[in-house]
């Protein structure tokens, strides 16, 4: 079963949209050593705090733009599947500093979605990290 796992910012402007989120909805953001900012804000069902990443989009000259991460199982048949039914690769999978694989792709329509597969030691000899 997938849920969703993250958001995540890709801002083309990290100095003006990290004030804007702290002052206009009173998120938290801290900086984190590999880059990127993460971000906190409150969650309906306390005490987990919801949050996310805002980071320098890395597309030069793509637009800011909001992208969710979907948990998955199986990050290589989604990669397999997406194609075939209309999809595109954006991002082949990647491991994560979070302990997964992260990949993007873009549904039929053209939106684009991350996904995300949580994955143990045995994983990673599979997927050869």
């Amino acid at each position: 079963m997938s849920g969703i796992f993250g958001i995540q910012l890709l801002s083309t402007n990290l100095e003006k949209v990290v004030p804007f989120y702290e002052q206009v909805f009173g998120w938290k953001v801290e900086k984190h050593p590999m880059g990127f900012s993460h971000f906190t804000f409150p969650s309906p069902t306390p005490p987990h705090p919801s949050g996310g990443v805002i980071m320098q989009h890395p597309m030069p000259g793509m637009p800011s733009a909001w992208l969710t991460y979907i948990t998955v199982t199986d990050i290589a048949k989604v990669m397999l599947v997406t194609p075939s039914l209309g999809g595109q690769i954006i991002q082949l999978p990647l491991p994560s500093p979070l302990g997964g694989l992260f990949g993007t792709i873009a549904d039929p329509t053209g939106a684009i979605i991350g996904v995300f597969q949580h994955i143990t030691a045995q994983d990673t000899q599979s997927f050869n990290l």
